[in-house]
């Protein structure tokens, strides 16, 4: 059995900024705080990594209670900012899932920053969800590698621990998808589909690179060889 985990954003779907428009307006409506100018990372960093981000520079307490209100409101705006921003799924990728979830020694998976909700009301905005039945989230943890480790330890409770970590494959298009693939011992495939050009991707070392999935070959491949 193989085992492909996903990143989201930049490599199943680009949202055209629906997921940081949703961010502002809920610091907005809940909190008073005008984000609109606030220059925060988000590429490849949690949900929880990024509003706690949000919270020290506004003066707002980081505490899981303002978490928890942040978030519901957040789920609220999420699928209206998913309509009204003009996003797509990324090159190649409806017909990857089709061929990979059509296997039967394949499992997908997500390991991704979004928390679970969102995960779920983006994916299936662009008729994505279906493919994915579990993974590793970014509601609780700041850092990506501990989401790894937690999507990991799913793996390992679904396949009572019978998956050898050179066939789990981390799909995602930062360096930080690169590094927490790393932090579990699985192969690190980068796609040059988000803001990181091949050239930084490259220079993170993953085991595959390519510059997008139109032509799914070179992973397809992996997943022989593994």
């Amino acid at each position: 059995m193989y085992v492909c985990l996903f990143d989201i954003d930049g490599t199943l779907i680009h949202t055209a900024g629906a997921g940081l428009a949703a961010l502002r307006t809920t610091m907005l409506s809940v909190h008073n705080c005008d984000a609109s100018a606030t220059e925060v990372v988000t590429t490849g960093r949690t949900d929880r990594a990024i509003v706690e981000e949000l919270f020290e520079l506004h003066d707002v307490e980081r505490s899981d209670e303002n978490w928890e209100v942040y978030l519901a409101a957040y789920l609220e705006h999420l699928p209206i900012s998913l309509a009204e921003c003009k996003g797509r799924v990324l090159p190649g990728i409806p017909e990857l899932l089709a061929t990979l979830a059509a296997r039967d020694d394949v499992t997908l998976g997500l390991l991704t920053g979004n928390s679970h909700p969102a995960a779920q009301h983006k994916l299936g905005h662009y008729g994505l969800n279906d493919h994915f039945t579990f993974g590793g989230f970014g509601s609780d943890h700041t850092d990506r590698d501990d989401v790894a480790r937690l999507a990991l330890a799913e793996v390992h409770a679904r396949f009572d621990n019978g998956i050898e970590a050179d066939r789990i494959f981390v799909i995602g298009d930062t360096p930080l998808d690169i590094r927490c693939a790393r932090a579990i011992g699985a192969q690190a495939i980068a796609v040059a589909t988000g803001t990181h050009d091949m050239e930084a991707l490259r220079e993170a070392k993953p085991d595959l690179l390519v510059k997008d999935f139109a032509d799914a070959a070179p992973f397809l491949e992996l997943l022989v060889t593994a």
